[in-house]
């Protein structure tokens, strides 16, 4: 196993046992196009699929990014007005 394969598999363990801290550093993970992190990626969304879970979730779970100013908590309100 890789460093880079071992952080996304890491990150995953975290999650699947809630340690909310992971979420910044997973969500950072998936948008990285550094070296090695699509491997970090593979990992880490093998780490907490359905499958590695035991089935799908209850609930729907939507992760928003981007920088500041472009709108993410007017979309967020939106969205959940719409809900």
């Amino acid at each position: 196993m890789t460093q880079a394969s071992a952080e996304g598999r890491e990150l995953g363990a975290r999650l699947r046992e809630r340690d909310l801290t992971a979420a910044p550093a997973a969500l950072n993970l998936v948008e990285s196009r550094a070296p090695g992190a699509r491997e970090q990626t593979a990992q880490l969304l093998a780490a907490v699929s359905p499958a590695a879970l035991g089935g799908e979730a209850g609930a729907h779970v939507v992760g928003l990014t981007g920088p500041p100013g472009v709108g993410k908590s007017s979309l967020l309100s939106r969205l959940v007005a719409g809900w």
